[in-house]
């Protein structure tokens, strides 16, 4: 067991919070770089890309296409800056994720994206070239 010490002034509930963190552990510092987790599914007719994104609005997003990439980018104010915190272990913060595409197979023009309960969906559609159409059977003369 590990235990954490905090720089506090002798009251009652800097010591109950003392007890209460006593068990978690020293090097909590956050990174301050962060990238969303993100899931890929290959479909026959598309690819579908879901980033975990809680704590944000659909207008946070930015989505593009540049030179063959996905390009997801959120911006955030910060807007905390004036709280002070004993312990943190999350933060919603900016970023900045691409994905390459398969050069040729995409619909750039038809991807589209949307946010719900705290995941970027990205549909992905492929080309009609580009679509499983499943084995071909050949007749044999």
């Amino acid at each position: 067991m590990r235990t954490m010490h905090f720089p506090t002034r002798n009251t009652s509930m800097n010591s109950l919070f003392d007890e209460l963190l006593n068990d978690f552990p020293t090097n909590f510092h956050l990174n301050e770089s962060w990238t969303p987790k993100a899931n890929i599914q290959e479909k026959s007719d598309e690819w579908n890309i879901e980033l975990m994104v809680p704590g944000m609005k659909k207008e946070d997003f930015k989505l593009e296409v540049v030179e063959n990439k996905l390009i997801v980018k959120a911006e955030l104010e910060k807007s905390e800056e004036d709280k002070t915190y004993k312990y943190r272990e999350f933060n919603v913060k900016s970023f900045t994720r691409s994905f390459n595409l398969p050069k040729g197979l995409v619909d750039e023009d038809k991807i589209s994206a949307k946010y719900d309960s705290g995941i970027l969906y990205v549909m992905v559609p492929k080309r009609e070239e580009a679509k499983d159409r499943g084995p071909r059977v050949i007749e044999i003369q």
